[in-house]
């Protein structure tokens, strides 16, 4: 049987077990949380990547790095402007324990979408959905591809947690600022998610033309694409990296792959599908939420945008984006728990349930048929 597959199975019966315990009061939310990250952090220790994945390509180049000086480290496992991940990579490299790069990165992000969920029910002060959330959040999350991806939603989730700081928690100090900056120099996708908390104040008086923007997504990407020598070095790495994926000047051995892989087009529909709903409750619940669940549900909304973009992409980059809506879902789901709409909560709250089994089978079901 696959390892995915057992690992995957693994972390589940682990989960439901957390869930359980810290809903019962059975033992506290710090230790549950010690004891999910932990299992998170020893499943991807052991887990080995599969031949052709981003993982895999990533040992390979810990195998030369571990051999430069520190001079020569920046550039080489990924470009000059994210020096780091170079570092992270550099260091990761001389320790010659390559696994630490995947455990590290998928327990940051799981702890993330732990670490909201407790936290934002302790503030509301109700721990009662706590198993629920949690459980419906693992299903969601495709634990294999995150392990795979590595820097993408890993970088993601830092942004997240900032913006939660920020905004929920009001702790507007120099860590929460540096939580901001750092994913920018690990992928140059997380420009994109600084630059929707530097627009957030704007999307309330823009929430119902930001929908029409995507039509021009593509013309925008190839406007800025031929002016990006007057674009700061980060912006044009991003821009130049969303040409690159515009016009599919990636592997066509993965291109091919992705186009005629069932699972692919499966996965596509649903996320694009269940993406489409929770934007829908977003129009009908925002005007009723409080002014900082607002200001937080307002950037879950450009992130679920962002998914709808990545479908002009060839590519399957979307999942990256449904993903980390993923982990803002439940605050989301919980914030409307307290409107005046209560019919939009149970719809929402069921559909989250119904989504998310879903997911859990379209995951199953891709880990045991592409990774061994």
């Amino acid at each position: 049987m696959h390892q995915a597959f057992i690992l995957l199975c693994i972390t589940s019966l682990i989960t439901l077990l957390v869930a359980y315990l810290v809903t019962n009061n059975m033992i506290s939310n710090k230790a549950g949380f010690c004891i999910y990250l932990l299992s998170i952090f020893i499943v991807s220790f052991i887990y080995q990547p599969v031949a052709g994945g981003d993982l895999g390509r990533y040992f390979k180049m810990l195998d030369i790095m571990k051999y430069l000086p520190f001079t020569s480290m920046n550039g080489y496992a990924t470009d000059p402007e994210l020096f780091v991940t170079n570092f992270i990579f550099w260091i990761i490299a001389k320790s010659g324990i390559y696994h630490l790069l995947p455990a590290i990165s998928t327990t940051t992000v799981y702890g993330v979408g732990y670490y909201l969920i407790s936290d934002y029910l302790v503030r509301i002060k109700d721990r009662n959905p706590f198993g629920l959330m949690l459980v419906l959040q693992f299903m969601q999350l495709p634990l294999i591809p995150i392990i795979e991806n590595v820097r993408n939603i890993w970088a993601f989730s830092i942004i997240i947690l900032a913006i939660y700081r920020e905004i929920i928690q009001k702790r507007k100090n120099l860590f929460t600022y540096v939580m901001y900056i750092v994913p920018c120099f690990m992928h140059s996708s997380a420009f994109v998610l600084v630059l929707f908390r530097i627009i957030l104040p704007l999307v309330g008086k823009l929430v119902f033309v930001l929908p029409l923007v995507l039509i021009f997504i593509r013309q925008f990407i190839n406007f800025l694409f031929v002016h990006q020598d007057k674009l700061p070095s980060l912006f044009a790495s991003a821009i130049s990296k969303g040409y690159t994926y515009l016009w599919n000047n990636t592997s066509n051995e993965w291109l091919s792959y992705v186009n005629t892989s069932s699972f692919f087009k499966v996965q596509k529909i649903m996320e694009m599908s269940f993406t489409l709903v929770f934007i829908l409750m977003f129009f009908i619940i925002r005007k009723q939420l409080t002014r900082d669940s607002a200001l937080f549900s307002d950037f879950l909304y450009l992130v679920l945008l962002s998914v709808i973009a990545c479908n002009i992409f060839e590519a399957p980059h979307y999942w990256r984006y449904y993903a980390a809506s993923m982990l803002m879902i439940p605050v989301f789901i919980l914030s409307v728990k307290f409107t005046k709409n209560r019919m939009a909560f149970y719809i929402l709250k069921y559909f989250y349930v119904l989504a998310s089994l879903f997911m859990f089978m379209l995951n199953t079901w891709n880990t045991y048929s592409t990774y061994s």
